[in-house]
């Protein structure tokens, strides 16, 4: 077997790094819907008085992806 190096390309997430709505969004694999429901819930606190001028901290990429993992987890499973 024989290793191949790949590139990898990758962005540190940290309290300095803000990300907008479309932004989380992408990088989280998640819908408006489901951003605006976590900060409905406390989950999530975003600059910005409205949705359209919200920015989040990088390390709510990690909340988001946690909760979308839990979540998926919890689901029936289907057989």
């Amino acid at each position: 077997m024989t290793f191949e190096p790949t590139d990898l390309e990758g962005e540190l997430l940290d309290e300095q790094r803000l990300l907008a709505l479309a932004e989380l969004t992408r990088v989280c694999g998640v819908s408006i819907e489901q951003v605006r429901s976590m900060v409905s819930e406390g989950m999530l606190h975003p600059r910005g008085a409205v949705p359209e001028q919200w920015v989040f901290r990088g390390v709510e990429v990690i909340r988001v992806r946690r909760a979308v993992r839990l979540q998926r987890d919890l689901e029936p499973v289907s057989y």
